[in-house]
């Protein structure tokens, strides 16, 4: 379940869907990231952190979205929980595969890459 303080600050309104706008998100994210102030990210990072913006998710639904390795996966969360930009939540039901959710530090690290 999503609620307002799970949202991403990524927002595309339905008719700027184009190609060519999408094009210019892309560019802005990338350029965005390459910045001096924000942490360089792999593309699975930058992934996992954009789906994770969406709602939060478990690392098995990571794996199936992004076709990635578990141990791959598992670096990746890491590195992203290392930064601050989510956090890993075990839940005693399912402890081999913990929630991901995005922090507010997160949200912060995505709205500036793209202002």
């Amino acid at each position: 379940m999503r609620t307002s303080a799970d949202e991403c600050p990524v927002t595309v309104a339905t008719e700027d869907r184009g190609p060519d706008r999408l094009v210019a998100i892309l560019r802005k994210v990338v350029v965005g990231i390459i910045g001096d102030e924000t942490p360089d990210l792999s593309m699975q990072q930058l992934g996992a952190l954009f789906i994770c913006c969406l709602g939060a998710c478990t690392v098995r639904g990571l794996l199936d979205r992004l076709r990635g390795s578990r141990r791959g996966m598992n670096r990746a969360l890491a590195r992203l929980e290392k930064y601050g930009l989510v956090r890993l939540e075990c839940d005693a039901s399912a402890p081999a595969d913990p929630m991901v959710r995005i922090t507010a530090r997160g949200r912060a690290f995505l709205a500036c890459v793209l202002a």
